[in-house]
Parts: C-alpha cells; structure tokens; sequence
C-alpha cells in the first residue's frame, strides 16, 4: 500500500476535505486514501518534492506551474487551486526559488 501511495503521489496534490477521506488528485484521476492526512504528510514531510500547503492540502512542488502569491492560489498547468495558506506563503516562495 505505501509502494503504491508513493507512486500515486508522484502527481499533483493531495487534499481533504470536511468528513471525506483524503484525496489524491492526479493530472487524469481522484482517488480516494484510506488513511488520514497526516498519516500521509508524516510519510512525505521528508521528501523536498511535497509541501503541506494548508491543513487539509498537500501539494507536489515539481508539478507546479505557477503561484499566484496576491490570491493564494496554485496552478497545475491548466487547473488552479485556491489551497495556499497565508502563513506558508513565504516558505513556498523559498522553496520555490531552490527547485
């Protein structure tokens, strides 16, 4: 299952939302975890692919586009997100800058 999880992950991002398993959305695909969000972020912290960018959104720094930093909103090519804290705005902009 962890294999698995970390081959999945190699995609966009990860997110949770109020009463539903976390989701892994891809560039094609939602899937559906069956463990808790930060069973998955204690798994993924280390690796300086992944950024926990709000309490319930994990994001993969190399798939990212572009960063609206004035509207917290991140962009997967065509698809944006609006899943930027204010408070880790500038730890993206830094990590960001070091890819």
């Amino acid at each position: 299952t962890i294999k698995l999880l970390f081959l999945m992950l190699g995609n966009t991002w990860v997110e949770k939302k109020k009463d539903e398993d976390p989701i892994i959305v891809t560039k094609r695909s939602r899937r559906f975890l069956p463990v808790p969000l930060n069973t998955v972020w204690k798994l993924l912290e280390s690796d300086n692919r992944f950024f926990k960018s709000t309490g319930s959104c994990i994001i993969n720094l190399y798939n990212i586009s572009g960063v609206d930093f004035n509207n917290q909103i991140i962009k997967f090519g065509k698809i944006a997100i609006n899943n930027l804290s204010r408070d880790k705005k500038k730890e993206l902009k830094e990590r960001m800058g070091n890819r």
